[in-house]
C-alpha cells in the first residue's frame, strides 16, 4: 500500500479539529469548577462532555465522508474514489480548523475578564471584544464554508454538475436536521 500524503494531511485535520473542540471543552470545564467549585459530578460531567466534544468533528468528518459517497453512488458518480472523498471533505474542514483556532487562543490567552458567575460567561469579552455569541456566528460561518468548499471541490475539480454537486454537498444534512427537528417537534406534542 502506498503512503498518501493527502489522505494523512486530510485525516489530521480533522484529529486537530478534534483536539481543538477538546482544548475548548477543558478550558471551558475549568472556568465553570471556578465558579461552581470542585465536586464529583461535575467531573464526571465534564469529562463526558470532553469525550463528547473530541469525537463530535470526527462524527461530522464520517457522516460527510458516507453521505457523500451514498449521494454519488446515487447519482452513479463513479468518478470519485473513496481517496478523493476523504481528501474532499478533510480539505474542506480546514476553515472549521483555523475559526477554532482563533475561537482558543481568544479563550486562553486573551479572555479579558475572570468571571464569577454562569451569566458573566456568556458577556466576556475577547480578543477585539468579541464575545461567545460572536464566535457562535464565526463558528456557523466556518461550518457553512465547509460545505461551499465541498461543492466547489465537486463542482470544479471533479466536474459533477452544478445541480448534483451542490445535492451532494448539502442534501444529507439538511435531511439530517429535518429529521432531527421533526424527533424534537413530535417528542414534545
Amino acid at each position: 500500500m502506498k503512503f498518501d500524503y493527502h489522505v494523512i494531511l486530510a485525516c489530521s485535520i480533522v484529529l486537530l479539529i478534534s483536539l481543538q473542540y477538546l482544548l475548548l471543552s477543558i478550558s471551558f470545564h475549568e472556568m465553570t469548577i471556578r465558579i461552581v467549585g470542585n465536586n464529583p459530578m461535575m467531573a464526571m460531567f465534564g469529562n463526558i462532555n470532553n469525550a463528547t466534544l473530541f469525537v463530535f468533528p470526527i462524527m461530522v468528518f464520517g457522516f460527510l465522508v458516507v453521505s457523500v459517497k451514498l449521494m454519488l453512488d446515487f447519482f452513479d458518480i463513479i468518478a470519485l474514489s473513496s481517496r478523493d472523498i476523504i481528501i474532499i471533505v478533510g480539505y474542506s474542514l480546514i476553515p472549521v480548523l483555523l475559526g477554532m483556532c482563533f475561537y482558543n487562543v481568544s479563550v486562553v490567552f486573551f479572555m479579558q475578564e475572570n468571571p464569577r458567575t454562569l451569566e458573566e460567561i456568556e458577556v466576556l469579552h475577547f480578543l477585539f471584544g468579541l464575545q461567545i455569541k460572536d464566535f457562535a456566528l464565526i463558528n456557523q460561518v466556518c461550518w457553512l464554508m465547509m460545505y461551499y468548499l465541498i461543492w466547489v471541490a465537486l463542482y470544479f475539480k471533479h466536474k459533477v454538475s452544478l445541480i448534483r454537486s451542490l445535492s451532494i454537498s448539502v442534501l444529507p444534512s439538511l435531511l439530517f436536521l429535518l429529521f432531527s427537528n421533526m424527533i424534537k417537534y413530535f417528542g414534545h406534542v
